[in-house]
Protein backbone atom coordinates (compact mmCIF):
# COMPACT_ATOMS: atom_id res chain seq x y z
CA UNK A 1 0.00 0.00 0.00
CA UNK A 2 2.86 2.39 0.81
CA UNK A 3 4.42 1.77 -2.59
CA UNK A 4 1.18 2.65 -4.39
CA UNK A 5 0.81 5.87 -2.38
CA UNK A 6 4.40 6.87 -3.00
CA UNK A 7 4.02 6.15 -6.72
CA UNK A 8 0.94 8.32 -6.94
CA UNK A 9 2.72 11.07 -5.04
CA UNK A 10 5.68 10.78 -7.39
CA UNK A 11 3.50 11.02 -10.50
CA UNK A 12 1.65 14.04 -9.11
CA UNK A 13 4.95 15.76 -8.31
CA UNK A 14 6.24 15.17 -11.83
CA UNK A 15 3.05 16.58 -13.34
CA UNK A 16 3.24 19.72 -11.20
CA UNK A 17 6.88 20.15 -12.13
CA UNK A 18 6.13 19.88 -15.86
CA UNK A 19 3.30 22.40 -15.57
CA UNK A 20 5.61 24.81 -13.75
CA UNK A 21 8.33 24.39 -16.39
CA UNK A 22 5.82 25.02 -19.20
CA UNK A 23 4.50 28.14 -17.49
CA UNK A 24 8.01 29.46 -16.97
CA UNK A 25 8.93 28.87 -20.57
CA UNK A 26 5.81 30.66 -21.73
CA UNK A 27 6.51 33.61 -19.48
CA UNK A 28 10.17 33.78 -20.43
CA UNK A 29 10.05 33.21 -24.19
CA UNK A 30 6.66 34.19 -25.59
CA UNK A 31 5.40 37.75 -26.08
CA UNK A 32 3.28 39.86 -28.38
CA UNK A 33 4.79 40.49 -31.84
CA UNK A 34 7.15 43.30 -32.79
CA UNK A 35 5.45 45.44 -35.47
CA UNK A 36 6.11 48.89 -36.94
CA UNK A 37 3.90 51.21 -39.01
CA UNK A 38 5.21 52.15 -42.46
CA UNK A 39 5.10 55.69 -43.82
CA UNK A 40 2.09 56.40 -46.03
CA UNK A 41 3.39 56.46 -49.61
CA UNK A 42 0.26 57.23 -51.67
CA UNK A 43 -2.69 59.46 -50.71
CA UNK A 44 -5.75 59.98 -52.91
CA UNK A 45 -9.16 61.52 -52.34
CA UNK A 46 -10.76 58.28 -51.13
CA UNK A 47 -7.92 55.83 -50.51
CA UNK A 48 -4.39 55.50 -49.15
CA UNK A 49 -1.57 53.00 -49.62
CA UNK A 50 -0.33 51.95 -46.17
CA UNK A 51 0.97 49.01 -44.18
CA UNK A 52 3.58 47.82 -41.73
CA UNK A 53 6.33 45.34 -41.01
CA UNK A 54 6.39 42.43 -38.55
CA UNK A 55 9.98 42.23 -37.30
CA UNK A 56 9.38 39.50 -34.71
CA UNK A 57 6.58 37.04 -33.98
CA UNK A 58 7.20 36.92 -30.23
CA UNK A 59 7.75 33.18 -30.14
CA UNK A 60 4.26 32.41 -31.44
CA UNK A 61 3.00 32.49 -35.02
CA UNK A 62 1.46 35.78 -36.20
CA UNK A 63 -2.01 34.73 -37.28
CA UNK A 64 -3.15 38.16 -38.47
CA UNK A 65 -1.54 41.47 -39.36
CA UNK A 66 -2.90 44.65 -40.88
CA UNK A 67 -3.77 48.29 -40.26
CA UNK A 68 -6.09 49.85 -37.70
CA UNK A 69 -7.55 53.12 -39.02
CA UNK A 70 -9.99 55.63 -37.55
CA UNK A 71 -10.80 59.34 -37.29
CA UNK A 72 -9.68 59.90 -33.69
CA UNK A 73 -6.10 60.30 -32.49
CA UNK A 74 -6.51 56.97 -30.72
CA UNK A 75 -7.74 54.72 -33.55
CA UNK A 76 -8.40 51.83 -31.14
CA UNK A 77 -11.40 53.79 -29.79
CA UNK A 78 -13.29 54.00 -33.08
CA UNK A 79 -11.09 52.41 -35.71
CA UNK A 80 -11.52 49.56 -38.12
CA UNK A 81 -9.05 46.70 -38.48
CA UNK A 82 -8.07 46.01 -42.09
CA UNK A 83 -6.41 42.55 -42.26
CA UNK A 84 -3.41 42.22 -44.60
CA UNK A 85 -2.32 38.60 -44.23
CA UNK A 86 -0.26 36.80 -41.59
CA UNK A 87 3.33 36.02 -40.63
CA UNK A 88 6.58 37.96 -40.70
CA UNK A 89 7.78 40.70 -43.05
CA UNK A 90 6.50 43.71 -44.96
CA UNK A 91 2.85 44.21 -45.89
CA UNK A 92 0.83 46.98 -47.50
CA UNK A 93 -2.25 47.55 -49.62
CA UNK A 94 -4.77 50.23 -50.58
CA UNK A 95 -7.32 51.11 -47.91
CA UNK A 96 -10.36 52.39 -49.81
CA UNK A 97 -13.78 54.01 -49.31
CA UNK A 98 -12.39 56.90 -47.26
CA UNK A 99 -13.90 60.40 -47.11
CA UNK A 100 -12.20 63.17 -49.15
CA UNK A 101 -10.41 65.94 -47.26
CA UNK A 102 -10.61 64.07 -43.96
CA UNK A 103 -8.06 63.53 -41.19
CA UNK A 104 -7.34 59.88 -40.36
CA UNK A 105 -5.10 58.14 -37.83
CA UNK A 106 -3.69 54.69 -38.38
CA UNK A 107 -1.22 52.14 -37.06
CA UNK A 108 -0.07 48.68 -38.05
CA UNK A 109 -1.03 45.73 -35.84
CA UNK A 110 -0.03 42.08 -35.49
CA UNK A 111 -1.75 39.26 -33.56
CA UNK A 112 -0.43 36.04 -32.01
CA UNK A 113 -1.90 33.82 -29.27
CA UNK A 114 -0.31 36.02 -26.59
CA UNK A 115 -2.02 39.20 -27.75
CA UNK A 116 -2.09 42.10 -30.20
CA UNK A 117 0.79 44.51 -30.82
CA UNK A 118 0.44 47.98 -32.36
CA UNK A 119 2.90 50.19 -34.19
CA UNK A 120 3.24 53.96 -34.02
CA UNK A 121 0.09 55.96 -34.83
CA UNK A 122 0.47 58.13 -37.92
CA UNK A 123 -1.77 61.00 -39.03
CA UNK A 124 -2.78 61.58 -42.65
CA UNK A 125 -5.35 63.62 -44.54
CA UNK A 126 -7.04 62.44 -47.70
CA UNK A 127 -7.05 64.86 -50.61
CA UNK A 128 -9.80 67.42 -51.01
CA UNK A 129 -11.86 67.63 -54.21
CA UNK A 130 -12.68 70.78 -56.19
CA UNK A 131 -15.11 71.08 -59.10
CA UNK A 132 -15.05 73.36 -62.15
CA UNK A 133 -18.01 75.05 -63.86
CA UNK A 134 -18.49 71.99 -66.09
CA UNK A 135 -18.70 69.64 -63.10
CA UNK A 136 -15.28 68.08 -63.62
CA UNK A 137 -13.68 67.04 -60.32
CA UNK A 138 -10.02 67.40 -59.39
CA UNK A 139 -8.07 66.20 -56.39
CA UNK A 140 -6.15 68.79 -54.36
CA UNK A 141 -2.53 68.11 -53.47
CA UNK A 142 -0.69 70.07 -50.79
CA UNK A 143 3.00 70.51 -51.65
CA UNK A 144 5.06 72.53 -49.20
CA UNK A 145 3.11 75.73 -48.58
CA UNK A 146 1.11 75.43 -51.80
CA UNK A 147 -2.10 73.70 -52.88
CA UNK A 148 -2.30 72.52 -56.51
CA UNK A 149 -4.84 70.77 -58.68
CA UNK A 150 -3.83 67.11 -59.00
CA UNK A 151 -4.96 66.77 -62.63
CA UNK A 152 -4.85 68.83 -65.83
CA UNK A 153 -7.71 71.28 -66.37
CA UNK A 154 -10.68 70.06 -68.46
CA UNK A 155 -13.22 72.89 -68.40
CA UNK A 156 -14.91 74.06 -71.60
CA UNK A 157 -16.36 77.18 -69.94
CA UNK A 158 -15.11 80.24 -68.14
CA UNK A 159 -16.05 80.58 -64.48
CA UNK A 160 -19.07 82.77 -65.33
CA UNK A 161 -20.47 80.06 -67.60
CA UNK A 162 -19.45 81.59 -70.95
CA UNK A 163 -18.12 78.96 -73.37
CA UNK A 164 -14.44 78.86 -74.31
CA UNK A 165 -14.38 78.48 -78.11
CA UNK A 166 -13.15 75.14 -79.39
CA UNK A 167 -11.00 75.77 -82.48
CA UNK A 168 -10.29 72.86 -84.83
CA UNK A 169 -8.85 74.58 -87.90
CA UNK A 170 -5.04 74.88 -87.87
CA UNK A 171 -4.89 78.28 -89.58
CA UNK A 172 -7.55 79.73 -87.30
CA UNK A 173 -5.74 78.43 -84.23
CA UNK A 174 -2.41 79.90 -85.32
CA UNK A 175 -3.90 83.38 -85.77
CA UNK A 176 -5.76 83.55 -82.45
CA UNK A 177 -5.38 86.53 -80.12
CA UNK A 178 -8.32 85.49 -77.90
CA UNK A 179 -9.08 82.46 -75.76
CA UNK A 180 -9.61 78.97 -77.20
CA UNK A 181 -9.19 75.30 -76.33
CA UNK A 182 -8.71 72.07 -78.26
CA UNK A 183 -8.24 68.38 -77.64
CA UNK A 184 -4.89 66.84 -78.53
CA UNK A 185 -5.21 65.72 -82.17
CA UNK A 186 -8.75 67.14 -81.95
CA UNK A 187 -9.65 63.79 -80.36
CA UNK A 188 -12.00 64.13 -77.34
CA UNK A 189 -10.81 60.79 -75.92
CA UNK A 190 -7.54 62.47 -74.92
CA UNK A 191 -9.47 64.75 -72.56
CA UNK A 192 -10.30 61.96 -70.11
CA UNK A 193 -6.72 61.58 -68.83
CA UNK A 194 -4.69 64.49 -70.19
CA UNK A 195 -7.25 67.29 -70.12
CA UNK A 196 -7.64 70.01 -72.73
CA UNK A 197 -5.01 72.22 -74.35
CA UNK A 198 -5.55 75.99 -73.98
CA UNK A 199 -3.86 79.01 -75.47
CA UNK A 200 -2.49 81.57 -73.02
CA UNK A 201 -5.33 83.99 -73.77
CA UNK A 202 -7.91 81.51 -72.47
CA UNK A 203 -6.02 80.95 -69.24
CA UNK A 204 -5.69 84.69 -68.60
CA UNK A 205 -9.18 85.77 -69.65
CA UNK A 206 -10.75 88.04 -67.01
CA UNK A 207 -13.79 85.75 -66.82
CA UNK A 208 -11.56 83.17 -65.12
CA UNK A 209 -10.67 79.66 -66.25
CA UNK A 210 -9.91 78.14 -62.83
CA UNK A 211 -12.49 77.01 -60.25
CA UNK A 212 -13.67 79.58 -57.71
CA UNK A 213 -10.89 80.39 -55.24
CA UNK A 214 -8.18 79.19 -57.63
CA UNK A 215 -6.00 81.01 -60.18
CA UNK A 216 -3.37 80.46 -62.89
CA UNK A 217 0.14 80.06 -61.39
CA UNK A 218 2.86 82.55 -62.27
CA UNK A 219 6.63 81.98 -62.45
CA UNK A 220 7.05 82.56 -58.73
CA UNK A 221 4.53 79.80 -58.02
CA UNK A 222 6.21 77.42 -60.45
CA UNK A 223 9.69 78.09 -59.09
CA UNK A 224 8.52 77.54 -55.51
CA UNK A 225 7.12 74.17 -56.59
CA UNK A 226 10.25 73.26 -58.56
CA UNK A 227 12.55 74.23 -55.68
CA UNK A 228 10.50 72.16 -53.24
CA UNK A 229 10.68 69.21 -55.67
CA UNK A 230 14.48 69.28 -55.81
CA UNK A 231 15.38 72.15 -58.12
CA UNK A 232 15.64 72.37 -61.88
CA UNK A 233 17.93 69.32 -62.11
CA UNK A 234 15.68 66.91 -60.18
CA UNK A 235 12.16 68.31 -60.00
CA UNK A 236 10.83 66.35 -62.97
CA UNK A 237 11.45 63.03 -61.22
CA UNK A 238 9.47 64.16 -58.18
CA UNK A 239 6.61 65.71 -60.18
CA UNK A 240 5.94 63.06 -62.85
CA UNK A 241 3.37 60.29 -62.62
CA UNK A 242 5.19 56.98 -62.11
CA UNK A 243 5.27 54.12 -64.61
CA UNK A 244 4.69 53.77 -68.33
CA UNK A 245 0.90 53.61 -68.66
CA UNK A 246 0.52 57.37 -69.10
CA UNK A 247 4.13 58.27 -69.92
CA UNK A 248 6.32 56.93 -72.72
CA UNK A 249 9.45 54.99 -71.73
CA UNK A 250 11.94 55.58 -70.18
CA UNK A 251 10.13 58.19 -68.03
CA UNK A 252 13.47 58.86 -66.36
CA UNK A 253 13.57 58.59 -62.54
CA UNK A 254 9.84 59.30 -62.14
CA UNK A 255 8.74 58.74 -58.52
CA UNK A 256 6.05 61.44 -58.05
CA UNK A 257 7.15 62.00 -54.45
CA UNK A 258 5.25 65.31 -54.33
CA UNK A 259 1.95 63.82 -55.51
CA UNK A 260 1.71 66.49 -58.22
CA UNK A 261 1.24 63.72 -60.82
CA UNK A 262 2.37 65.64 -63.91
CA UNK A 263 0.62 64.22 -66.99
CA UNK A 264 2.09 64.60 -70.50
CA UNK A 265 -0.74 66.23 -72.45
CA UNK A 266 1.57 67.35 -75.27
CA UNK A 267 1.39 70.63 -77.15
CA UNK A 268 -0.35 72.28 -80.12
CA UNK A 269 2.02 74.39 -82.18
CA UNK A 270 -0.01 76.28 -84.79
CA UNK A 271 -0.73 73.59 -87.39
CA UNK A 272 0.29 70.42 -85.57
CA UNK A 273 0.27 68.43 -82.33
CA UNK A 274 3.38 67.03 -80.64
CA UNK A 275 4.61 64.93 -77.72
CA UNK A 276 1.58 63.51 -75.93
CA UNK A 277 2.85 60.93 -73.39
CA UNK A 278 6.29 62.57 -73.70
CA UNK A 279 6.11 66.10 -72.28
CA UNK A 280 3.94 67.81 -69.68
CA UNK A 281 3.82 71.51 -70.58
CA UNK A 282 2.00 73.95 -68.29
CA UNK A 283 1.27 77.63 -68.87
CA UNK A 284 2.56 80.32 -66.51
CA UNK A 285 0.72 83.60 -65.99
CA UNK A 286 4.04 85.45 -66.38
CA UNK A 287 4.67 87.15 -69.73
CA UNK A 288 8.11 86.84 -71.29
CA UNK A 289 8.28 90.34 -72.77
CA UNK A 290 5.47 92.70 -71.90
CA UNK A 291 6.53 95.03 -74.71
CA UNK A 292 6.56 92.44 -77.50
CA UNK A 293 3.42 90.92 -75.92
CA UNK A 294 3.45 87.63 -77.86
CA UNK A 295 5.23 85.20 -75.52
CA UNK A 296 4.68 83.85 -72.03
CA UNK A 297 6.47 81.28 -69.89
CA UNK A 298 5.74 77.60 -69.54
CA UNK A 299 7.01 74.97 -67.13
CA UNK A 300 7.85 71.59 -68.61
CA UNK A 301 8.94 68.10 -67.55
CA UNK A 302 9.71 65.28 -69.97
CA UNK A 303 9.93 61.52 -70.39
CA UNK A 304 13.65 61.60 -71.26
CA UNK A 305 15.09 63.55 -68.32
CA UNK A 306 14.59 64.07 -64.58
CA UNK A 307 14.75 67.87 -64.55
CA UNK A 308 12.34 70.72 -65.22
CA UNK A 309 12.41 73.72 -67.57
CA UNK A 310 10.92 77.20 -67.44
CA UNK A 311 11.06 78.71 -70.94
CA UNK A 312 9.07 81.20 -73.11
CA UNK A 313 6.64 80.21 -75.88
CA UNK A 314 4.14 81.92 -78.14
CA UNK A 315 0.83 82.71 -76.47
CA UNK A 316 -1.17 81.14 -79.28
CA UNK A 317 0.26 77.65 -78.66
CA UNK A 318 -1.87 75.06 -76.86
CA UNK A 319 -0.67 73.76 -73.47
CA UNK A 320 -2.04 72.11 -70.35
CA UNK A 321 -3.19 74.19 -67.37
CA UNK A 322 -2.89 73.52 -63.64
CA UNK A 323 -4.44 75.92 -61.16
CA UNK A 324 -3.16 76.92 -57.73
CA UNK A 325 -5.23 77.89 -54.69
CA UNK A 326 -5.34 81.58 -53.85
CA UNK A 327 -3.89 82.66 -50.55
CA UNK A 328 -6.51 83.54 -47.96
Amino acid sequence: MRIIVNSAYFILSVMLFLIAITACKKADNASIPDVITLGITEIETDKILCGGQVNGEGGKAVTERGVLIGKSENPSSDGTMIPMGAGMGLFNQWVENLDPGTNYYLCAYAVNEIGTAYGEVKAIKTRDIITDIDGNSYSVVDIGNQSWMGENLKTSKYRNGNPIPQVLNDEDWGNLVSGAFCYYDNDPSNDLIYGKLYNWHAMMDERGICPEGWEPPDNNDWMELIDFAGGLQKAGANLKQKGFDLWERPNVDAINSTGFTALPGGIRINDDFFSIKQFANFWSATEYDEHANWQAYLSSVGYNHSGAYVVPLGKNYGLSVRCIKKEK
